[in-house]
């Protein structure tokens, strides 16, 4: 194996990883989980430049500090005799393996990898191969798995090292303790980030990955009743968009499953848990509205249908989301599922455009026409419940496009897999950081009787731009307020605002860094 001579370039790399711990931003102490991961990250990288410092001239090419800074969906070559760094894309007909084309290298590199658990573990793999047209392949694969409740996560003490074995070929292999509620216990998230590089002759080529334990479930409750005909759209538009973001990151992030329940007095499972996103997606896009002249719908039936599946899967982040324009009916067990999915550590998403009820100060509100027969369940009451006491998110707009439906979907699809930290008065949240277009949400709970509710944006550097809604995410389209002027320094308020779940959404304007954000709710 050749290794570049750095007899005179390993200097400049220690005052390089010095000048990168000074820069190196800090997570806030309510962002604790992201903080250990990111030094986790930054550690491992420290080690794997002096495993091989040919890491190190890729990073120093690219400005970057670290190798997480590396992106998954391109392969990052040095070739060692004539200096040259170059990144290509993975073609996409291979992303799934990595594998790298003989016209871009004189070779094919084959990377994989996978993080389950086995019961007990929380287990992983990562495995590199090589063919050299020219002979002379080597392999190496480095990684580490840390959660918040291993040892020292900041610091792994070992970093996973593997050399070529007599196949070609090298695999690391790497076990951190589940602990007890598996995937219900947010300590048991796990990160797992692996190197893999392949060397042909003078070339040097790594892929840098990353991958999350637990998977997600999403089990999709949708209304598909004849007046649910723009939801439908927003539902059909919202999963697209959702899986076309998710291809284009290839295999980061977090596995997903999908199944689909539909309802109207009945309930039925279109679709049953599954990985692959075409299918569901298919599903979804067959769904047709029809039928439903009565308005109360078994959403509740379609609900506990979801839960019976869910139950028994400790191995998975699982989440609901459930779209309807009508009330449960009559007699539905509201709080049962509430206690049945409080236990299981479940989210119940509730997207609502309608209301049966004509009783408990709900005027009848429904999508569902003439036709409506009044309830005794007021929707915009008890389903806002279920959200609520789930720790869902919960949108209720009877007139909303197709469009804001969709934005809306996607968006439960996105914090379903990312819960949303909550912002709390007199915890500011600390050193935000983002490049230009980069959003980070925060949740706001707003108390009865509360006179003003305000967020400030101060400190650091850069420009950013704070956006404020009542009961949805804010964005730059759809807020109640906003704050767009020339750097970090920004405020928006809600006079008297009704008691209800906030977002507020920082956006990158361009570039910033070491910001803060603090609530204010009184004077």
């Amino acid at each position: 194996m050749k290794h570049y001579p750095y007899a005179l370039l390993s200097v400049a790399l220690m005052a390089w990883w010095s000048d990168a711990e000074a820069a190196r931003s800090h997570s806030a102490a309510t962002a604790i989980t992201e903080a250990a991961q990111a030094d986790a990250s930054y550690a491992y990288s420290r080690k794997m430049v002096a495993e091989r410092p040919e890491l190190g001239v890729i990073l120093q090419h690219f400005g970057y500090r670290s190798l997480s800074e590396l992106d998954s969906r391109f392969v990052y070559s040095y070739n060692i005799d004539t200096g040259k760094v170059s990144a290509r894309p993975i073609p996409k007909s291979s992303a799934a393996n990595h594998e790298v084309s003989p016209q871009a290298f004189l070779g094919i590199a084959n990377n994989t990898g996978g993080i389950t658990d086995n019961g007990t573990d929380i287990v992983g793999y990562a495995r590199t191969s090589v063919y050299c047209i020219l002979g002379g392949a080597a392999t190496n694969v480095g990684g580490y798995m840390a959660n918040s409740h291993s040892r020292d996560p900041s610091n792994p003490s070992v970093l996973k090292w593997g050399t070529q074995d007599a196949g070609g070929s090298t695999t690391v292999n790497f076990a951190v303790l589940m602990a007890a509620g598996g995937a219900k216990n947010l300590s048991n998230r796990t990160v797992m980030e692996t190197t893999h590089i392949a060397e042909c002759g003078g070339e040097v080529q790594t892929v840098n990955k990353f991958r999350n334990w637990p998977p997600i479930r999403y089990s999709m409750v949708i209304d598909d009743t004849g007046s649910m005909e723009a939801q439908l759209a927003g539902v059909k538009g919202g999963l697209q968009s959702f899986i076309a973001t998710q291809e284009q990151q290839g295999d980061e992030g977090r596995p997903k499953a999908y199944q689909l329940i539909t309802f109207k007095d009945d309930f039925q499972q279109v679709l049953p848990p599954t990985s692959d996103a075409a299918q569901a997606l298919a599903a979804v896009q067959g769904l047709t509205p029809s039928g439903g002249g009565a308005c109360p719908e078994n959403s509740i039936g379609a609900v506990n249908l979801a839960l019976d599946g869910i139950e028994s899967d400790e191995s998975s982040m699982r989440t609901i989301i459930l779209a309807t324009d009508a009330s449960p009916h009559d007699g539905s067990d509201i709080n049962g599922v509430i206690a049945r999915a409080t236990q299981n550590g479940v989210r119940v998403n509730v997207m609502l455009s309608g209301d049966c009820a004509t009783t408990a100060g709900a005027a009848a509100s429904s999508n569902s026409g003439a036709g409506a027969t009044p309830s005794q369940i007021s929707s915009r009451v008890e389903l806002k419940r279920l959200a609520e006491e789930t720790g869902g998110i919960y949108f209720y707009s009877p007139n909303a496009t197709a469009q804001e439906y969709a934005e809306q979907f996607e968006k439960i699809l996105v914090e379903s897999e990312n819960p949303v930290d909550e912002l709390k008065p007199d915890e500011p949240v600390s050193w935000l950081s983002g490049d230009a277009g980069s959003k980070k949400t925060l949740r706001i709970e707003v108390p009865a009787g509360t006179p003003l509710l305000r967020v400030i944006a101060y400190g650091g550097t850069g420009n950013l731009s704070l956006y404020l809604r009542k009961g949805a995410v804010a964005t730059e389209s759809l807020h109640d307020a906003s704050s767009t002027r020339p750097g970090n320094s920004e405020t928006v308020q809600i006079p008297a605002p009704p008691a209800d779940t906030y977002y507020v959404t920082v956006v990158g304007a361009g570039a910033f860094a070491d910001a803060t954000i603090s609530l204010h709710l009184g004077q």
